[in-house]
Protein backbone atom coordinates (compact mmCIF):
# COMPACT_ATOMS: atom_id res chain seq x y z
CA UNK A 1 0.00 0.00 0.00
CA UNK A 2 2.61 2.50 1.09
CA UNK A 3 6.24 2.73 0.13
CA UNK A 4 8.71 5.21 1.59
CA UNK A 5 12.29 6.30 1.27
CA UNK A 6 14.15 8.62 3.61
CA UNK A 7 12.36 11.80 2.55
CA UNK A 8 9.34 10.91 0.40
CA UNK A 9 6.19 8.85 0.67
CA UNK A 10 4.09 7.18 -2.01
CA UNK A 11 0.69 5.48 -2.16
CA UNK A 12 -0.61 2.97 -4.68
CA UNK A 13 -4.28 2.78 -5.72
CA UNK A 14 -6.51 0.45 -3.75
CA UNK A 15 -10.21 0.38 -2.97
CA UNK A 16 -11.95 3.52 -1.78
CA UNK A 17 -12.96 4.74 1.64
CA UNK A 18 -14.46 8.14 2.52
CA UNK A 19 -11.78 10.69 3.49
CA UNK A 20 -12.32 12.77 6.65
CA UNK A 21 -9.38 14.82 7.79
CA UNK A 22 -8.50 18.15 9.39
CA UNK A 23 -5.45 19.01 11.45
CA UNK A 24 -7.43 20.50 14.33
CA UNK A 25 -10.69 18.55 14.12
CA UNK A 26 -11.74 14.91 14.07
CA UNK A 27 -9.09 13.12 12.05
CA UNK A 28 -10.41 9.95 10.54
CA UNK A 29 -9.68 7.97 7.41
CA UNK A 30 -9.98 4.59 5.78
CA UNK A 31 -8.47 1.14 6.16
CA UNK A 32 -4.76 0.84 5.48
CA UNK A 33 -5.65 -2.24 3.46
CA UNK A 34 -8.55 -0.59 1.60
CA UNK A 35 -7.88 3.10 1.29
CA UNK A 36 -7.66 5.65 -1.47
CA UNK A 37 -4.63 7.73 -2.40
CA UNK A 38 -6.60 10.77 -1.19
CA UNK A 39 -6.86 9.41 2.37
CA UNK A 40 -3.31 8.09 2.65
CA UNK A 41 -1.41 10.89 0.95
CA UNK A 42 -3.60 13.55 2.57
CA UNK A 43 -2.98 12.12 6.02
CA UNK A 44 0.73 11.77 5.32
CA UNK A 45 0.88 15.42 4.24
CA UNK A 46 -0.87 16.46 7.47
CA UNK A 47 1.62 14.46 9.53
CA UNK A 48 4.56 16.13 7.81
CA UNK A 49 2.98 19.56 8.29
CA UNK A 50 2.41 18.73 11.97
CA UNK A 51 6.17 18.40 12.52
CA UNK A 52 7.16 21.27 10.24
CA UNK A 53 4.81 23.60 12.16
CA UNK A 54 6.34 22.51 15.46
CA UNK A 55 3.28 20.82 17.03
CA UNK A 56 5.48 18.06 18.43
CA UNK A 57 5.84 17.41 21.35
CA UNK A 58 3.55 19.93 23.07
CA UNK A 59 0.55 19.59 20.75
CA UNK A 60 0.62 23.34 20.10
CA UNK A 61 2.31 25.28 17.32
CA UNK A 62 5.87 26.28 18.14
CA UNK A 63 8.23 26.82 15.21
CA UNK A 64 11.22 26.37 17.50
CA UNK A 65 10.29 22.67 17.66
CA UNK A 66 10.03 22.31 13.87
CA UNK A 67 11.84 19.48 12.07
CA UNK A 68 11.48 17.57 8.80
CA UNK A 69 10.29 13.98 9.48
CA UNK A 70 11.63 11.05 7.51
CA UNK A 71 9.44 8.86 5.33
CA UNK A 72 9.93 6.04 7.82
CA UNK A 73 8.53 8.17 10.63
CA UNK A 74 5.47 9.21 8.62
CA UNK A 75 4.76 5.58 7.79
CA UNK A 76 5.22 4.56 11.42
CA UNK A 77 2.71 7.18 12.59
CA UNK A 78 0.12 6.14 9.99
CA UNK A 79 0.41 2.46 10.90
CA UNK A 80 0.67 2.99 14.64
CA UNK A 81 -2.61 4.93 14.81
CA UNK A 82 -4.59 2.44 12.72
CA UNK A 83 -7.81 1.36 14.44
CA UNK A 84 -9.31 -2.15 14.31
CA UNK A 85 -12.51 -2.67 12.31
CA UNK A 86 -15.28 -5.23 12.71
CA UNK A 87 -15.11 -6.33 9.09
CA UNK A 88 -16.38 -5.54 5.61
CA UNK A 89 -19.85 -3.96 5.44
CA UNK A 90 -21.55 -5.53 2.41
CA UNK A 91 -24.45 -3.04 2.70
CA UNK A 92 -26.91 -5.94 3.07
CA UNK A 93 -27.30 -5.75 6.84
CA UNK A 94 -24.39 -8.08 7.58
CA UNK A 95 -20.63 -7.76 8.02
CA UNK A 96 -17.93 -10.09 6.77
CA UNK A 97 -15.64 -10.52 9.81
CA UNK A 98 -12.06 -9.30 9.91
CA UNK A 99 -9.31 -9.08 12.53
CA UNK A 100 -6.20 -6.91 12.91
CA UNK A 101 -3.22 -7.90 10.75
CA UNK A 102 -5.29 -10.07 8.40
CA UNK A 103 -5.43 -9.64 4.61
CA UNK A 104 -8.56 -7.45 4.82
CA UNK A 105 -7.63 -4.64 7.20
CA UNK A 106 -3.98 -5.26 8.14
CA UNK A 107 -3.22 -2.36 10.56
CA UNK A 108 -6.79 -1.01 10.37
CA UNK A 109 -8.28 2.33 9.36
CA UNK A 110 -6.27 5.53 9.52
CA UNK A 111 -7.07 7.66 12.57
CA UNK A 112 -4.84 10.66 13.13
CA UNK A 113 -6.72 11.50 16.31
CA UNK A 114 -5.12 8.32 17.70
CA UNK A 115 -1.74 9.02 16.09
CA UNK A 116 -0.51 12.47 17.12
CA UNK A 117 -1.14 14.82 20.04
CA UNK A 118 -2.98 18.12 19.59
CA UNK A 119 -3.79 19.86 22.85
CA UNK A 120 -7.37 19.04 23.80
CA UNK A 121 -8.15 17.31 20.50
CA UNK A 122 -6.48 13.89 20.66
CA UNK A 123 -6.90 10.60 22.48
CA UNK A 124 -3.18 10.03 23.09
CA UNK A 125 0.25 11.59 23.32
CA UNK A 126 3.12 10.47 21.10
CA UNK A 127 6.86 10.01 21.51
CA UNK A 128 8.86 9.70 18.31
CA UNK A 129 12.44 8.58 17.62
CA UNK A 130 13.41 9.41 14.06
CA UNK A 131 16.49 8.43 12.03
CA UNK A 132 17.87 6.26 14.81
CA UNK A 133 21.00 4.21 14.04
CA UNK A 134 21.74 0.72 15.31
CA UNK A 135 24.48 -1.86 14.71
CA UNK A 136 24.04 -5.60 14.32
CA UNK A 137 23.54 -7.58 17.54
CA UNK A 138 22.89 -4.38 19.52
CA UNK A 139 19.80 -3.20 21.35
CA UNK A 140 18.21 0.15 22.11
CA UNK A 141 15.79 0.46 25.03
CA UNK A 142 13.25 3.23 25.78
CA UNK A 143 11.25 3.52 29.03
CA UNK A 144 7.73 4.95 29.41
CA UNK A 145 5.25 5.53 32.24
CA UNK A 146 1.51 5.94 31.78
CA UNK A 147 0.18 9.18 33.32
CA UNK A 148 -3.54 10.00 33.10
CA UNK A 149 -3.50 12.63 35.86
CA UNK A 150 -4.39 15.50 33.49
CA UNK A 151 -7.35 13.75 31.91
CA UNK A 152 -5.93 11.70 29.04
CA UNK A 153 -8.41 8.90 28.37
CA UNK A 154 -6.37 6.50 26.23
CA UNK A 155 -6.61 2.85 27.28
CA UNK A 156 -3.71 1.40 25.29
CA UNK A 157 0.04 1.59 24.96
CA UNK A 158 1.22 1.23 21.36
CA UNK A 159 4.70 0.98 19.84
CA UNK A 160 5.51 0.97 16.12
CA UNK A 161 8.89 0.21 14.52
CA UNK A 162 9.59 0.80 10.81
CA UNK A 163 12.69 0.67 8.64
CA UNK A 164 13.59 0.35 4.98
CA UNK A 165 15.04 -2.79 3.44
CA UNK A 166 16.19 -4.02 0.04
CA UNK A 167 13.42 -5.58 -2.08
CA UNK A 168 13.15 -9.35 -1.80
CA UNK A 169 13.26 -11.81 -4.69
CA UNK A 170 9.96 -12.80 -6.35
CA UNK A 171 8.24 -15.56 -4.39
CA UNK A 172 10.47 -15.13 -1.35
CA UNK A 173 8.71 -15.84 1.95
CA UNK A 174 11.36 -14.57 4.37
CA UNK A 175 13.36 -11.93 2.58
CA UNK A 176 14.68 -9.35 5.06
CA UNK A 177 18.27 -8.32 4.48
CA UNK A 178 18.31 -6.21 7.62
CA UNK A 179 16.15 -7.73 10.34
CA UNK A 180 15.17 -5.64 13.35
CA UNK A 181 12.95 -6.99 16.12
CA UNK A 182 10.60 -5.16 18.46
CA UNK A 183 9.41 -6.42 21.82
CA UNK A 184 7.92 -4.82 24.96
CA UNK A 185 7.81 -5.73 28.64
CA UNK A 186 5.30 -4.33 31.14
CA UNK A 187 5.81 -3.36 34.77
CA UNK A 188 9.34 -4.82 34.90
CA UNK A 189 8.07 -8.32 34.11
CA UNK A 190 10.89 -9.49 31.86
CA UNK A 191 9.59 -13.03 31.74
CA UNK A 192 6.57 -12.03 29.66
CA UNK A 193 7.43 -10.34 26.38
CA UNK A 194 4.92 -8.79 24.00
CA UNK A 195 5.71 -9.37 20.31
CA UNK A 196 4.47 -7.49 17.24
CA UNK A 197 1.71 -7.97 14.67
CA UNK A 198 -0.35 -10.32 16.79
CA UNK A 199 2.45 -12.88 17.08
CA UNK A 200 3.83 -14.82 20.03
CA UNK A 201 7.40 -14.66 18.77
CA UNK A 202 9.68 -12.25 16.85
CA UNK A 203 8.54 -11.21 13.39
CA UNK A 204 11.29 -12.10 10.89
CA UNK A 205 9.22 -11.35 7.78
CA UNK A 206 7.99 -7.74 7.90
CA UNK A 207 9.76 -4.41 8.23
CA UNK A 208 6.75 -2.87 10.02
CA UNK A 209 6.15 -4.08 13.57
CA UNK A 210 3.44 -2.88 15.97
CA UNK A 211 2.61 -3.89 19.54
CA UNK A 212 -0.61 -2.97 21.38
CA UNK A 213 -1.01 -3.52 25.14
CA UNK A 214 -3.82 -2.45 27.53
CA UNK A 215 -2.57 0.28 29.85
CA UNK A 216 -3.69 2.16 32.95
CA UNK A 217 -2.30 4.93 35.14
CA UNK A 218 1.09 4.07 36.63
CA UNK A 219 1.98 1.23 34.26
CA UNK A 220 5.55 1.17 33.03
CA UNK A 221 6.73 -0.13 29.67
CA UNK A 222 10.16 -1.05 28.37
CA UNK A 223 10.43 -0.93 24.56
CA UNK A 224 13.37 -2.76 22.99
CA UNK A 225 14.66 -2.55 19.42
CA UNK A 226 16.90 -5.54 18.75
CA UNK A 227 19.18 -5.61 15.69
CA UNK A 228 19.19 -9.38 15.35
CA UNK A 229 20.64 -9.50 11.86
CA UNK A 230 22.02 -6.40 10.15
CA UNK A 231 23.88 -6.60 6.83
CA UNK A 232 24.26 -2.85 6.28
CA UNK A 233 25.81 -1.40 9.44
CA UNK A 234 24.64 0.84 10.94
CA UNK A 235 20.97 0.71 9.98
CA UNK A 236 18.41 3.49 10.37
CA UNK A 237 14.92 3.07 11.81
CA UNK A 238 12.01 5.08 13.21
CA UNK A 239 10.10 4.30 16.39
CA UNK A 240 6.74 5.76 17.46
CA UNK A 241 5.17 5.19 20.88
CA UNK A 242 1.71 6.41 21.89
CA UNK A 243 -0.25 6.35 25.13
CA UNK A 244 -1.18 8.67 27.98
CA UNK A 245 1.99 10.50 28.94
CA UNK A 246 0.57 13.41 30.96
CA UNK A 247 -1.60 15.00 28.28
CA UNK A 248 -5.01 16.58 28.72
CA UNK A 249 -8.34 15.01 27.81
CA UNK A 250 -9.80 15.04 24.34
CA UNK A 251 -12.49 17.74 24.22
CA UNK A 252 -13.97 16.52 20.94
CA UNK A 253 -17.12 14.39 20.94
CA UNK A 254 -16.25 11.36 18.81
CA UNK A 255 -19.06 9.10 20.06
CA UNK A 256 -21.38 9.84 17.13
CA UNK A 257 -19.52 9.05 13.92
CA UNK A 258 -19.84 6.67 11.00
CA UNK A 259 -16.98 4.49 12.20
CA UNK A 260 -18.34 3.73 15.67
CA UNK A 261 -22.04 3.42 14.93
CA UNK A 262 -23.65 1.38 12.16
CA UNK A 263 -27.08 2.21 10.75
CA UNK A 264 -29.15 -1.01 10.52
CA UNK A 265 -32.27 0.85 9.33
CA UNK A 266 -30.33 2.32 6.42
CA UNK A 267 -28.93 -1.13 5.65
CA UNK A 268 -32.49 -2.56 5.71
CA UNK A 269 -33.74 0.21 3.41
CA UNK A 270 -30.86 -0.43 1.04
CA UNK A 271 -31.68 -4.14 1.05
CA UNK A 272 -35.34 -3.40 0.21
CA UNK A 273 -34.31 -1.12 -2.63
CA UNK A 274 -31.97 -3.75 -4.01
CA UNK A 275 -34.65 -6.44 -4.05
CA UNK A 276 -37.18 -4.03 -5.60
CA UNK A 277 -34.66 -3.15 -8.28
CA UNK A 278 -34.02 -6.80 -9.02
CA UNK A 279 -37.78 -7.51 -9.28
CA UNK A 280 -38.37 -4.59 -11.65
CA UNK A 281 -35.37 -5.60 -13.73
CA UNK A 282 -36.63 -9.17 -14.09
CA UNK A 283 -40.09 -7.89 -15.04
CA UNK A 284 -38.60 -5.67 -17.73
CA UNK A 285 -36.55 -8.56 -19.09
CA UNK A 286 -39.61 -10.84 -19.18
CA UNK A 287 -41.75 -8.19 -20.91
CA UNK A 288 -39.03 -7.47 -23.43
CA UNK A 289 -38.75 -11.17 -24.25
CA UNK A 290 -42.52 -11.60 -24.66
CA UNK A 291 -43.06 -8.60 -26.93
CA UNK A 292 -39.92 -9.42 -28.85
CA UNK A 293 -41.31 -12.89 -29.60
CA UNK A 294 -44.61 -11.39 -30.72
CA UNK A 295 -42.80 -9.03 -33.04
CA UNK A 296 -40.70 -11.84 -34.49
CA UNK A 297 -43.81 -13.98 -35.06
CA UNK A 298 -45.55 -11.09 -36.81
CA UNK A 299 -42.59 -10.48 -39.10
CA UNK A 300 -42.37 -14.19 -39.95
CA UNK A 301 -46.00 -14.37 -41.26
CA UNK A 302 -46.50 -14.09 -45.07
CA UNK A 303 -47.73 -10.69 -46.29
CA UNK A 304 -51.12 -10.92 -47.99
CA UNK A 305 -52.07 -8.13 -50.39
CA UNK A 306 -55.70 -6.78 -50.41
CA UNK A 307 -56.51 -8.42 -53.77
CA UNK A 308 -55.30 -11.79 -52.49
CA UNK A 309 -57.29 -11.39 -49.28
CA UNK A 310 -60.49 -10.63 -51.31
CA UNK A 311 -59.95 -13.65 -53.51
CA UNK A 312 -59.46 -15.84 -50.43
CA UNK A 313 -62.79 -14.64 -49.05
CA UNK A 314 -64.57 -15.41 -52.34
CA UNK A 315 -63.18 -18.90 -52.40
CA UNK A 316 -64.15 -19.45 -48.77
CA UNK A 317 -67.71 -18.26 -49.44
CA UNK A 318 -68.09 -20.63 -52.39
CA UNK A 319 -66.90 -23.51 -50.25
CA UNK A 320 -68.99 -22.47 -47.24
CA UNK A 321 -71.98 -20.20 -48.02
CA UNK A 322 -72.89 -19.84 -44.34
CA UNK A 323 -70.12 -17.30 -43.80
CA UNK A 324 -71.82 -14.64 -45.93
CA UNK A 325 -72.86 -12.60 -42.92
CA UNK A 326 -69.28 -12.43 -41.77
CA UNK A 327 -68.23 -11.44 -45.23
CA UNK A 328 -70.79 -8.65 -45.34
CA UNK A 329 -69.63 -7.40 -41.99
CA UNK A 330 -66.03 -7.45 -43.18
CA UNK A 331 -66.51 -5.84 -46.58
CA UNK A 332 -69.61 -3.69 -46.01
CA UNK A 333 -71.70 -5.15 -48.89
CA UNK A 334 -73.14 -8.56 -49.69
CA UNK A 335 -70.82 -10.57 -51.80
CA UNK A 336 -72.13 -12.85 -54.57
CA UNK A 337 -70.39 -15.86 -55.84
CA UNK A 338 -70.29 -17.04 -59.42
CA UNK A 339 -73.55 -18.90 -58.75
CA UNK A 340 -76.80 -17.35 -60.01
CA UNK A 341 -78.44 -17.66 -56.62
CA UNK A 342 -77.44 -14.93 -54.15
CA UNK A 343 -75.91 -16.11 -50.96
CA UNK A 344 -78.55 -14.17 -48.99
CA UNK A 345 -82.17 -14.90 -49.95
CA UNK A 346 -84.16 -11.67 -49.63
CA UNK A 347 -87.46 -13.58 -50.01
Amino acid sequence: MLSFNEHKFYASHVNNSPPRSSLCKNLFGGSLAYSTPVVVTGSAALIRQYFLDGFYPTGQRNLKDSFDPSGNLIKAILLNGGQAMNGVDNDMGSVYPSAPYDAIQNYGRISLIDSLYIHGKSNIQARVFDRQSIFSNKQKIELFTIDTSKGCGGKEFSAMLTWTDFPGLPGCQSCLYDDLDLFVTKNSNHIQRYYPNGRDDPDTIHNNERIRIPASHGDTFEVTVDASNIVNNPHSYSLVVTGCFGGVANELNTNENVFLKDHPKQAKDNKTLIFAGVFVGLAIIAATGYFGKQLRDTRSRPVIMPEERYQMHIENIVANPSVSELTEAAFGNPVHSTLDKPLIDDS
